[in-house]
């Protein structure tokens, strides 16, 4: 339930401390304020866009995360061949393959356009196509000669020697798929979405998952481990969680709240319409969300109404034991939950939200101006 609200002065947010981990880091980024590498033996390094995708090298002893401006960061033992950091993009990065021998890779952007690095080659893409939904991430045969694009319905496109194994294309979804990685065999790939939730078809198996537990960010890809007994999540803070036999080798981190630091209303809208093209949303869709939450809470993450909605899109009753917030999205509480009123996980959600219950920011705002709610 979204209720209207009484406005409140804004506390300052609170963030997390920063994991420690030995990283190895090649960046074709230029570098910013807000996103950092951070690790024991390097100092912290500003890039420019949230993590997008993980990908594991053949060894298992390193991986390479892409940025949704292009960016590639390697870990480990994977090595750097290039990226579109620093280049013009028609739609963001979303997604990240590599090629068998670990000395090449490819990005997908959220049009299905593909870009081919190191040995890496071009087997076509979705790119110039009609989507119903906006690809949200790839993954390579085994032998290299062919890729999956997965797109946030679930969809899956298989382009050179990619066969189909099922999907979750037209089937009900808790929350948008963000991702997928292959067997080692080619014959099966597992797809995850924003919640964490891990689906598996052909011959992938289930490792476990984030599924149904806290999170501080969406998860946003994932990876498999060299014998096919484990995998990575990835999230939008960087964080990344082992499953199987998956072994944890570092981060990308950004400063703690999983989302560029909200300190300022404009800064807030930044970060809520970079999360647009996730949910296939247009330019258009931006003055509906910034008119909606500018009469729900003037865009403040500590907004509080007598009736209990508080924050930013002004939540009801989701969570437990009265908390505005589920347990997801914890840290978008009030302290009194538990929580820190985090703006960045407070939008997250809220844009979930209204695309479960809405489909887009322009359908809440009609209803809130009929009705007084959304």
């Amino acid at each position: 339930m979204i209720r209207k609200m009484s406005r409140r002065p804004r506390t300052r947010l609170f963030t997390a401390a920063a994991r420690k981990s030995a990283v190895v880091m090649a960046c074709a980024a230029a570098v910013t304020a807000s996103w950092t590498v951070a690790g024991s033996a390097l100092a912290a390094t500003a890039v420019n866009a949230p993590p997008v995708g993980l990908v594991g090298t053949p060894s298992g002893a390193g991986y390479w995360l892409a940025t949704s401006d292009g960016g590639v960061f390697a870990f480990g033992d994977a090595g750097f061949y290039g990226s579109m950091g620093g280049k013009a993009l028609s739609k963001p990065v979303v997604g990240l393959a590599a090629t068998p021998d670990g000395k090449g890779y490819w990005e997908v952007a959220s049009d299905g356009g593909i870009f081919a690095f190191g040995d890496a080659g071009f087997y076509g893409s979705m790119g110039g196509k009609a989507l119903n939904k906006p690809v949200v991430g790839i993954a390579a045969t085994p032998d290299g000669g062919g890729y999956w694009e997965v797109a946030s319905d679930g969809g899956i496109f298989a382009f050179g020697d990619a066969g189909f194994y099922g999907s979750m294309g037209g089937k009900p979804l808790n929350a948008p798929v963000t991702g997928i990685a292959a067997t080692p065999d080619g014959k099966g790939y597992w797809e995850v979405a924003s919640d964490g939730g891990i689906f598996a078809f052909g011959d992938a198996g289930f490792f476990g998952s984030m599924g149904g537990k806290p999170l501080n960010a969406a998860m946003t890809g994932i990876a498999t481990t060299p014998s096919a007994k484990g995998y990575w999540e990835v999230g939008a803070d960087g964080g990344v969680f082992a499953f199987g036999d998956g072994q944890y080798y570092g981060s990308v981190q950004y400063s703690g709240t999983g989302g560029p630091t909200p300190v300022t209303p404009s800064a807030e809208k930044a970060y809520a319409y970079s999360l647009f093209s996730g949910y296939g949303w247009n330019q258009k869709q931006q003055s509906c969300l910034d008119s909606l939450w500018t009469r729900e809470s003037h865009w403040s993450p500590t907004a509080l109404n007598a009736s209990g909605a508080y924050g930013i899109p002004q939540a009801l009753g989701h969570g437990v034991n009265g908390a505005p917030y589920p347990a997801a999205y914890q840290a978008a509480n009030p302290p009194r939950y538990g929580g820190t009123s985090d703006a960045a996980t407070q939008i997250r959600w809220g844009e979930s939200y209204i695309s479960g219950r809405w489909k887009n920011p322009c359908a809440a705002w009609t209803n809130e101006l009929n009705n007084g709610s959304y």
